[in-house]
């Protein structure tokens, strides 16, 4: 069984059931249902699979948004893994991650900050549009680390891509703060006895930097997201 299965499992019983509620600022909480969660989620596979097969990993470079959710299965539904990628993070630093893990697409939210800090990947890495996806507010990207950057000295850990593991669901990191960061490389059957065993409704602050899993939408709970500014 994959993350996905379980959350179609879910909006199967539970249609019109919130399923994210994401209070992002001034304007009040808005939500998903668990029926539209799916849909849009199945449209952005559909896009993923036409234009990015065999990939085994795609990057997801966001900070907090309601369609989080919708990106993470939509990444899932096209058979690939994703990656976050916190647009708050040094862009020398997600270079390294990008490169450790053998990522070439990746999905961006662009906002103001974001924007700056894929300015300073470009130091490391080319860039180019693949696909523009406004109604996901997202862009397809392609990247290709520089010959320097990629034979550079990274850090003792094996850069393996990812494409050969089909069981695989994300793949984290650790911050770095003490060392060179490691990638963590989590399959479905790791993290679905976890979700099975759920019964009670989590609330999870939202937030890129601590890599927190969306473990409420594949159990069927609903996922109220907070914005940073809420959080602090």
């Amino acid at each position: 069984m994959r993350l996905q299965e379980l959350v179609s499992t879910a909006a199967c019983l539970h249609a019109d059931r919130p399923a994210v509620l994401y209070d992002g600022g001034p304007g009040g909480p808005v939500s998903l249902l668990y029926r539209e969660v799916v849909q849009l989620a199945e449209d952005l596979s559909a896009v993923l699979l036409k234009y990015c097969s065999n990939n085994g990993v795609i990057g997801l470079y966001c900070s907090d948004d309601l369609l989080v959710p919708v990106w993470i299965l939509g990444i899932l539904q096209s058979s690939a893994a994703y990656v976050p990628l916190d647009p708050e993070s040094p862009g020398p630093f997600s270079a390294s991650i990008m490169s450790r893990c053998g990522l070439q697409l990746h999905l961006f939210r662009f906002g103001k900050s974001s924007h700056m800090r894929l300015e300073s990947l470009v130091d490391h890495f080319s860039v180019d549009v693949c696909l523009e996806l406004p109604e996901f507010r997202l862009t397809l990207m392609h990247v290709e680390p520089h010959p320097a950057f990629k034979d550079g000295p990274q850090s003792t850990e094996r850069s393996v891509p990812d494409s050969g593991h089909p069981d695989l669901a994300y793949v984290l990191h650790t911050s770095g703060t003490t060392g060179p960061p490691k990638t963590v490389r989590v399959p479905h059957m790791c993290i679905i006895p976890n979700i099975l065993n759920l019964r009670l409704v989590w609330l999870f602050v939202f937030s890129f930097r601590m890599k927190i899993f969306v473990l409420n939408v594949f159990s069927g709970s609903r996922m109220p997201l907070c914005s940073d500014l809420c959080s602090r």
